[in-house]
């Protein structure tokens, strides 16, 4: 399937109703598929949600008609949807940090969302993802499952795979392969909860969270782009240094519907890190 016209037709969509309730069955209509499964794929190539995307448009008309138009603030907050004139501010507010009142009076240029526009070209979106930005995210202490130590190909990872597949797909992923030079081979985990009916064959572990980098490549291809990214950036940085007592991680944050349209997934690369002198 061609999802660049799909996502193109959507975003024209909401655009041309802007104004109005937006109706979730029809994008699905006009996507083609179930509207979980468009909900993953536009996310994943918008960057956000459709819900979160239709509110950032709806707020950016809304504060052009604010800065040009003499037209009462209830009565833009009306005409885009909101119930009440406080329930207008306060979304304004939130995502613009001044209120409309505020922008009338000093007539302030703020940074508007704009539409979504796909780029033509796959290969120029593929670049435009490896762009070796790092981010730093924490993932808590938790219990999750592990799967016996294995080689791909020998059956124990691909056993592991197929356990947690049959879990209906969750907004983010909560899988994490790493490679133990200790165990002398890949471990996958999955974040546990006291409703799974987990196989002898994996191990419930408590698993030691904290801080890492992350920066994304595509699966399967050469990592150096996301991991110089990382080590560049602890280079830098005066205050983290890599934490060598946690694992390095990965997980594919593509959903399964966006790779049967994409021909590729995003992995995204963890590498583990704590602050000087902790």
């Amino acid at each position: 399937m061609d999802f660049i016209k799909p996502i193109n037709d959507v975003v024209l969509y909401i655009e041309t109703n802007i104004t109005q309730e937006i109706d979730y069955e029809e994008i699905g209509k006009l996507f083609g598929r179930s509207i979980s499964e468009t909900q993953h794929v536009f996310a994943f190539v918008v960057g956000t949600t459709i819900g979160d995307y239709i509110r950032k448009r709806k707020l950016s008309k809304a504060y052009l008609d604010v800065l040009s138009t003499d037209e009462k603030i209830i009565d833009i907050a009306a005409k885009y949807q909101y119930d009440s004139h406080s329930a207008f501010s306060r979304a304004f507010v939130q995502h613009f940090l001044v209120s409309p009142m505020e922008v009338r009076r000093d007539k302030m240029v703020l940074k508007l969302y704009e539409p979504f526009r796909f780029n033509q070209d796959n290969n120029i979106y593929r670049r435009q993802v490896l762009d070796g930005t790092v981010r730093i995210v924490e993932i808590p202490n938790c219990k999750m499952v592990m799967s016996e130590p294995g080689m791909f190909g020998d059956g124990k990872l691909e056993a592991f795979d197929d356990w947690f597949s049959r879990f209906p797909e969750p907004t983010f992923p909560k899988d994490f392969l790493t490679y133990d030079p200790k165990k002398q081979g890949f471990v996958w985990f999955y974040i546990y909860d006291e409703e799974m009916n987990v196989p002898d064959s994996f191990k419930v572990i408590d698993f030691k969270g904290g801080l890492y980098l992350v920066s994304s490549g595509i699966d399967g291809e050469d990592d150096i782009i996301p991991k110089t990214a990382m080590t560049d950036f602890l280079a830098q940085s005066k205050e983290l240094i890599y934490d060598d007592s946690r694992l390095q991680l990965g997980n594919v944050t593509t959903p399964k519907s966006a790779q049967e349209i994409l021909g590729y997934s995003l992995m995204d690369y963890y590498m583990p890190i704590k602050k000087v002198n902790q």
